[in-house]
C-alpha cells in the first residue's frame, strides 16, 4: 500500500521528512508532491488511526507506582483514587491478578 509505513500519520510524516531531507526544504511544491503520493496510495482506503493512550496510561501507572512506593499500600483506596478496580490496580503494581 505505502512506501514508508501502515499507518497513514507516521507515513505521511516520513514522506514530508524524506522529502525534505532529498530537496534540502520544504516548499508548496514538495507539499502538493506529498498530497499526490498520499493519495494515490491511501485513496478510497479507511485507515485505522490509533489513539495513542500509552502514554497517558504509562503516566498513570507511574503514579499509582510512586504512591505505592510512598507508602499508600491501601489497595482498594488506590483504585478509588484513580477510578480503577482492585484487580487493575493489582494488575498495575504486581504484573498479574492472584498477588496482593
Amino acid at each position: 500500500m505505502t512506501i514508508f509505513d501502515e499507518d497513514i500519520v507516521r507515513d505521511i510524516l516520513a514522506r514530508a521528512v524524506h522529502a525534505a531531507a532529498r530537496k534540502g526544504g520544504f516548499d508548496d511544491v514538495l507539499a502538493v508532491e506529498i498530497e499526490r503520493q498520499v493519495k494515490k496510495d491511501w485513496g478510497g482506503e479507511r485507515p485505522y488511526i490509533r489513539n495513542d493512550l500509552s502514554n497517558c496510561l504509562a503516566e498513570r501507572n507511574l503514579k499509582i507506582l510512586a504512591q505505592w512506593n510512598e507508602g499508600c499500600r491501601d489497595i482498594p483506596k488506590l483504585a478509588e483514587t484513580f477510578g480503577l478496580s482492585v484487580k487493575q490496580i493489582r494488575r498495575i503494581l504486581f504484573g498479574c491478578n492472584d498477588r496482593a
